[in-house]
């Protein structure tokens, strides 16, 4: 009887208090911004991240990444970004946080606490340089990151660290994509690896020990990055191998002009075990829960699509 009135109390408490304002497991949610990356992840806590922006900034455009948030999450007046960051200076993947530094955006207010990069150099920046001094301006804490130092996020079970680069990036590559950060999230038993634009040469450095239960598909899937010997090396033994790509070969003209992804990246992909292949150009943004053991997917694309489209290259 005891248990029962425990138990119907606890079940009170819930319906007052359902959350208490944290989120039941982890999200990550790899949005749909086109030719580009933009990944946006909740914590247990509460914690918010962003990692890129995409290409897209104009308000009413379909693939800007801050209209999906805002309608995802419906938040009132501000939706606060505890960590957001830059993984390295292309315009698919920081081009999306001009959106923050325009006069007439709506409602609601983006604030962006801390903001990290891997380069700071204005030159890299380009023409987003003003927005990218007015996000630091703004921020409480913004700096160049690296693999050496503690974790960018810790929390009960959750670990969010920098992989590569190794040292801080005095000057800046002559591909920006040697400069990509690789990040590890870890929760619980579950891993991401998210790794930007990095090319196969990056992949090889990557620390031995490092598994991924889902990896972001370096470089949208380019011919340029997998390297079948990384793969093999971060695949989850025994376990579903959940592989992300973020492109669309028919968003501008630089979703035109390179196609992702690539062939030669689906064939290599192809050849593992366990694999499941997710495509942001065929299914929309796509989202992960887990509770650090298991894990479930969600794809915003009502359409079904075949397994024989989702290994064809994009047109």
């Amino acid at each position: 009887m005891k248990a029962r009135k425990l138990a119907s109390w606890l079940v009170f408490i819930a319906f007052l208090f359902p959350t208490y304002g944290l989120a039941s497991s982890l999200q990550v949610h790899f949005i749909d911004v086109g030719q580009g990356d933009s990944i946006f992840i909740q914590t247990p806590a509460g914690k918010k991240i962003l990692i890129d922006a995409g290409p897209h900034y104009q308000n009413k455009h379909p693939r800007n990444p801050f209209h999906y948030l805002k309608e995802k999450f419906k938040p009132d007046k501000t939706f606060e970004i505890d960590l957001a960051i830059i993984a390295h200076p292309h315009e698919d993947h920081y081009g999306g946080l001009r959106f923050l530094c325009q006069k007439d955006k709506p409602q609601p207010e983006f604030l962006l606490h801390k903001i990290f990069f891997t380069v700071e150099q204005p030159s890299s920046y380009k023409t987003f340089y003003p927005c990218l001094k007015s996000l630091i301006k703004k921020s409480k804490a913004p700096g160049q990151i690296w693999a050496r130092g503690p974790p960018l996020l810790e929390e009960e079970g959750i670990r969010f660290e920098v992989i590569y680069s190794s040292n801080k990036i005095d000057r800046p590559s002559r591909n920006p994509n040697f400069d990509s950060a690789v990040i590890l999230l870890n929760c619980k038993n579950v891993s991401f690896l998210f790794t930007g634009d990095a090319p196969k040469e990056v992949e090889k450095v990557i620390p031995d020990g490092i598994q991924a239960d889902v990896l972001k598909v370096s470089h949208h899937g380019s011919h340029t990055s997998s390297d079948p010997g990384f793969l093999n090396k971060i695949q989850p033994k025994d376990k579903t191998f959940h592989v992300v790509i973020s492109a669309n070969s028919k968003d501008g003209a630089a979703g035109r002009r390179y196609k992702h992804p690539h062939q030669e990246t689906l064939e290599t992909l192809k050849e593992f075990k366990n694999i499941k292949l997710y495509r942001t150009d065929l299914q929309g943004t796509i989202v992960f829960s887990t509770d650090g053991e298991s894990i479930q997917v969600e794809v915003s694309s009502p359409k079904e699509v075949s397994e024989e489209e989702m290994w064809k290259p994009g047109r």
